[in-house]
């Protein structure tokens, strides 16, 4: 529910009478708390997303959650994630192909370029597979062929939402959490998704094993310095260094 921020960012406060943005406040911020609480008192309400539950704009970074998109909407590149400070990051994605299986099972021979009209039927995002082009040409050399493409833009997904999701972890406690969009898809189809529509995993999941795992120790590099950062969600601490001082996971 993005309802404050198209209202504020989206222009819909210039198109729309007033009292759409005051039934909003009135359903999700009045009636919806009171409900929840009487029913469901142990469970945590948050009246949208992003939100700074009116205390702030919605695409604050001091409060709430917020969405960034800059990186692929707008297409910054990923070193733009280490300058976003939120407080919870709730949404943010970068599309793929899904692998040639998944592509076989909607196309013939014939159809699989990625300008092809059944390949564009299957990407919903206006400008996504230009987009893609541009990305992967930023960081890797031109794939050679359609299937290679397929691959490549995998390995661009997850080394963009890695970015994000590694420096979201590594600011904590200024941010404590972080959710990626998406996890899969209602049907087979060019998409920010991790797991595609028949339940093929991408890129991008195998690499969440990793970026997610409870303790992570990941390098950065900035002005010619590599910096080693570990980060911990466990309660407890734990060992860094064997007796023989080999560093060890």
């Amino acid at each position: 529910m993005k309802l404050k921020q198209a209202w504020f960012h989206w222009g819909w406060k210039k198109k729309l009478p007033a009292r759409f943005w005051n039934d909003y406040k009135t359903i999700f911020h009045d009636i919806l708390p009171g409900l929840c609480a009487a029913y469901d008192p142990s469970r945590p309400y948050w009246p949208s997303s992003p939100s700074s539950n009116l205390e702030g704009d919605s695409e604050s970074q001091k409060m709430g959650d917020l969405h960034y998109w800059d990186v692929w909407n707008k297409g910054l590149p990923f070193v733009d994630y280490k300058r976003q400070l939120p407080r919870f990051m709730s949404e943010y994605g970068f599309q793929s192909f899904p692998e040639i299986r998944t592509v076989s099972a909607f196309t013939v021979a014939s159809d699989q370029d990625i300008r092809s009209p059944v390949m564009l039927a299957h990407q919903k995002y206006a400008d996504g597979n230009r987009r893609l082009q541009t990305y992967i040409l930023r960081d890797y050399p031109e794939p050679k062929g359609f299937e290679s493409f397929l691959y490549v833009s995998q390995v661009l997904q997850a080394e963009a939402i890695k970015a994000a999701a590694e420096h979201l972890r590594r600011i904590m406690p200024r941010c404590t959490g972080s959710l990626y969009w998406q996890i899969n898809d209602c049907w087979p189809s060019i998409s920010w998704s991790g797991i595609d529509y028949f339940g093929r995993w991408k890129a991008l999941h195998y690499y969440a094993r990793r970026f997610y795992k409870d303790i992570l120790v990941g390098p950065t590099e900035e002005n010619g310095i590599v910096n080693i950062h570990v980060v911990s969600d466990r309660l407890n601490g734990i060992q860094a260094l064997t007796q023989s001082n080999t560093p060890r996971l």
